[in-house]
């Protein structure tokens, strides 16, 4: 197949201010942009803030499916086998660590994505939720919480226990606005909750509403 032929106005902008970004668009015309056996053209005139939005879309995407399609049942596997005990890294930690210095947006897409999907299997849920409790503080997304939130409802205790310690480990107030109100059986998983609601309203100085 032919290769495109590219502008070559040197005032374009993109090529003349930022031309490492002439190899993605190469990549993205010719993945992207086939038109019956030809290639869609590309305005070289647009600002290069827009390509860089193109660029991080297309990244994050590839990404995600390659994490999708190529590691999910690897990381399960880690997960099954993992020993998770705290202050000790698991096998999973450093391979999810890993896979978060390549792209932690597309990473904790993925984490989400295993959790939901395997929504009726404990086993995987709560792996998942251990996991997550002991990342790093600035990979903390609203992915996270939105996992540990949907724990602290679902039917196996276990799995909600692990939902109050993954709030409990981060500490924030997030956490504590989200455990305040929380109404949850057995008795001990609410007095544990309690718990770790006292500790946290003494942590930031927050009276009982």
């Amino acid at each position: 197949m032919a290769e495109p032929i590219l502008p070559q106005n040197s005032d374009s902008g993109v090529i003349k201010y930022i031309p490492e970004l002439q190899q993605f668009v190469y990549i993205f015309l010719e993945e992207y942009s086939p038109l019956q056996g030809s290639y869609k053209s590309l305005d070289f005139h647009t600002t290069a803030a827009s390509i860089v939005h193109i660029d991080e879309n297309y990244i994050n995407q590839q990404r995600l499916q390659i994490l999708k399609t190529q590691y999910t049942p690897q990381l399960i596997q880690l997960i099954l086998e993992s020993d998770f005990e705290y202050g000790i890294d698991s096998k999973v930690d450093p391979f999810v660590l890993e896979q978060m210095d390549i792209n932690s947006f597309a990473t904790m897409n993925w984490i989400n994505h295993v959790f939901f999907e395997n929504i009726d299997k404990p086993a995987i849920l709560i792996g998942v939720l251990r996991l997550i409790s002991r990342l790093p503080h600035y990979y903390l997304y609203s992915q996270c919480l939105a996992i540990a939130g949907t724990a602290l409802s679902h039917e196996n205790t276990e799995v909600k226990e692990c939902g109050v310690r993954a709030f409990e480990n981060w500490g924030n107030l997030e956490s504590l606005h989200t455990l305040e109100h929380l109404s949850v059986s057995p008795p001990w998983l609410q007095d544990y909750v309690n718990r770790v609601v006292g500790g946290l309203r003494e942590v930031y100085n927050v009276s009982v509403s």
